[in-house]
């Protein structure tokens, strides 16, 4: 993350956005929120980035496709383990 945060402040990268940080919940009185906050060409979100009617459409359509599929003997997203 630091190089992140070289890169935003020497302006190598012009921007970013973000919606989820490198520790959730962010400690706010660390150094490198602090950076971050402080660099004009950071635009962060409240970690909803996928709250979207889209989102939720494609999430839904997700989850009767895995239904669908489980049921007919060929699942699907199946996690090992």
């Amino acid at each position: 993350m630091d190089a992140l945060l070289e890169a935003l402040e020497s302006g190598q990268v012009r921007g970013i956005g973000l919606d989820v940080l490198w520790d959730e919940p962010p400690d706010w009185s660390s150094e490198r929120i602090k950076r971050l906050l402080a660099a004009e060409n950071v635009l962060l979100s409240p970690h909803c980035g996928m709250h979207t009617d889209a989102a939720f459409r494609a999430l839904t359509k997700q989850c009767i496709d895995n239904i669908e599929a489980f049921l007919s003997g060929h699942p699907t997203n199946v996690v090992s383990g």
